[in-house]
């Protein structure tokens, strides 16, 4: 299989918000080297690990971010690469080397062997451990949230995800898939989050996902992505709290990329705007969609008339309703979708039952060629998604992404928590390349609407046969 070696690379121009406090922050996208075995597999990416952290801290970096699987690759034989965190683990003792010797926080996901309390059992985890500048270990978060990881044991809820460094920022630690689900970084301002992403398009693309929970939940982030681009893995960037991306970066090629830039102290409230001006040097043109990711067929699903130049839609999948303004100097009708659904999806070979709503382009006027990346000529002056959510259980994350998989600028983002419910709106201006815009809920609650159950029952084992990592 052959790919373009196209690069996608997102940097926020300097803009006049007054800064109180400042951190120099570091995370790498890496594509980890596979040797012989798993030791010396390991051994050489510790090697590229120390390269990286020297980088970082020419750049005056505080704190470097690793990506998930980084040390290892996604492997199969979790037992065989798997280590014990403790003092004088041979891996352990060479990361508090290499954080002492550069003087900088390190943030370094790798596979866990612990053994249970009871007996001599070992049990696997996707664990994170941050060093601080000494090389001391000041926090260890073991990932809650597995995808299809069956050797591994999810991490306890109610653990420590948090901790504090010397430049006066506290962090909360998250992985990967806990971005979905309802998980504390309450109370911080800024997450750390390694990640190895499978992006699915339209709405689990990892720039948008990664840049909606920054959004959604008024955090900073600082997120180290795996690199597999041929299998989708890829997206790592800096978002900042009030909407901006510092920089953000995903390729079709097996790349290393390593992001430092200054991260200030940004305060924000109920309702976020986001007016920066984003650059972008070049892109990917490859279409990233696994084809059984994405059926438009099982969701409530109206056409967009620009009759009278705007139009207002209330669009309800039994009780999940979402309500669509939508504007444009165009006397044509668009190609777009207004949908809506309440149900069971499959995401990477997983079933979730999820609350969706969205503008999304289509290919033709039939639902069925809705999802896929077009070059839309359609300008939309203004478009506004909003909607009264349940806050129980379920936590939704904004998406705006235009055509190029480029986060849309130019939108406002506004939430204000109730007692029983959840207010959210999201609204952008004068778009022109508008490929998703709306909201992804995931739903945490195993006793949620069974709606489309048999219909994904059927997928999520025909996806099975698809393979394995």
């Amino acid at each position: 299989m052959y790919f373009l070696a196209g690069v996608l690379v997102i940097v926020l121009l300097p803009h006049s918000k007054s800064v109180v406090e400042a951190y120099k922050a570091a995370v790498l996208e890496y594509h980890p080297i596979v040797a012989d075995t798993p030791r010396n597999t390991i051994l050489w990416n510790l090697h590229e690990y120390k390269n990286y952290a020297s980088k970082a801290k020419q750049q005056s970096a505080d704190i470097i971010v690793f990506p998930e699987y980084g040390l290892t690759g996604l492997v199969n034989n979790t037992k065989m690469y798997a280590v014990e965190v403790y003092e004088f683990s041979d891996v352990i003792i060479y990361l508090k080397g290499i954080a002492a010797e550069h003087q900088i926080y390190m943030v370094v996901n790798l596979l866990e062997r612990a053994h249970k309390f009871c007996c001599d059992i070992p049990e696997y985890y996707s664990t994170t451990v941050v060093f601080d500048r000494s090389g001391t270990i000041v926090a260890r978060y073991r990932k809650i949230n597995l995808f299809n990881e069956a050797e591994l044991t999810p991490g306890q809820r109610n653990q420590n995800n948090f901790f504090g460094t010397d430049f006066n920022v506290s962090f909360a630690i998250l992985a990967s898939h806990d971005v979905l689900f309802k998980y504390p970084s309450k109370g911080v301002q800024d997450v750390v989050c390694p990640t190895a992403w499978a992006s699915t398009i339209p709405f689990y693309f990892s720039l948008s996902i990664q840049r909606g929970y920054a959004l959604s939940n008024d955090v900073t982030m600082l997120v180290a992505g795996f690199n597999q681009p041929w299998k989708s893995f890829s997206g790592t960037g800096i978002y900042l709290r009030d909407g901006g991306v510092a920089e953000a970066f995903y390729t079709d090629s097996a790349t290393n990329r390593l992001i430092v830039r200054e991260v200030p102290n940004i305060q924000t409230n109920a309702c976020v705007t986001d007016l920066k001006r984003i650059s972008h040097y070049a892109m990917s043109s490859v279409n990233y969609v696994l084809q059984t990711d994405f059926h438009p067929s099982i969701y409530s699903a109206r056409g967009v008339n620009f009759a009278n130049k705007s139009t207002t839609e209330k669009i309800c999948d039994g009780d999940f309703c979402c309500t669509f303004h939508i504007a444009t100097e165009s006397t044509t009708s668009s190609l777009h979708k207004l949908m809506v659904y309440d149900g069971r999806i499959v995401y990477d070979r997983r079933s979730l039952h999820v609350q969706i709503c969205g503008l999304v382009s289509c290919e033709t006027d039939s639902v069925d060629s809705c999802g896929k990346r077009l070059d839309t000529s359609t300008e939309f002056t203004k478009i506004s998604v909003r909607g009264n959510f349940s806050s129980k259980e379920i936590s939704y994350l904004p998406l705006a992404l235009d055509y190029d998989l480029l986060p849309l600028d130019n939108i406002a983002y506004c939430q204000h928590n109730n007692t029983d419910f959840l207010s959210v709106e999201l609204t952008a201006t004068n778009q022109t390349k508008v490929f998703v815009f709306g909201f992804v809920g995931q739903v945490n609650c195993a006793t949620s609407g069974q709606r489309g159950h048999l219909f994904l029952l059927v997928l999520y084992l025909l996806t099975m046969l698809w393979g394995e990592f």
